[in-house]
């Protein structure tokens, strides 16, 4: 067998290790997040949760990122129902994605706490003590926030 076609068998088997190494990073990212926010788990969450991911870690300036459903999703998974929960989950997940995913350049970087920087300031801006409400608010302000 040519030392050629060896090298790129090789190539392709570690390249199929990154990317399973890269979806277990991920799922155990979020099972982590969703484990110590009293999340409940399903597979809508994960799936939207991996959506998330690949656009965070995708090469794009991260634009859509706001009005990615995932945050909608988390909240409406949420074990708590009160407004100072929400805000709390909304606080943690900000933190959280600062480090989220699996690409680290200076674009990912800055694609991050943007994206972090504009979901503090949404949930510093929304008022309301009913759950329901809140994530109304919630996403009209992701909406104005994109739109704008």
């Amino acid at each position: 067998m040519d030392i050629n076609l060896l090298n790129l068998d090789f190539l392709g088997d570690l390249n199929k290790i990154i990317e399973n190494e890269k979806a277990v990073i991920t799922k155990v990212q979020y099972e982590q997040f969703v484990g110590n926010n009293d999340i409940e788990l399903t597979e809508i969450l994960e799936n939207s949760y991996f959506s998330f991911v690949s656009k965070l870690d995708g090469n794009g300036a991260g634009n859509d990122l706001v009005n990615h459903p995932f945050i909608i999703n988390l909240l409406n998974s949420s074990v708590k129902q009160k407004d100072k929960d929400l805000k709390k989950i909304v606080l943690s997940f900000c933190a959280f994605v600062l480090t989220a995913g699996t690409k680290n350049s200076k674009m990912h970087q800055w694609k991050r706490r943007n994206y972090s920087d504009s979901l503090m300031q949404i949930v510093k801006d929304v008022e309301s003590n009913e759950c329901e409400t809140w994530i109304t608010n919630f996403r009209e302000r992701l909406d104005t926030k994109h739109n704008n």
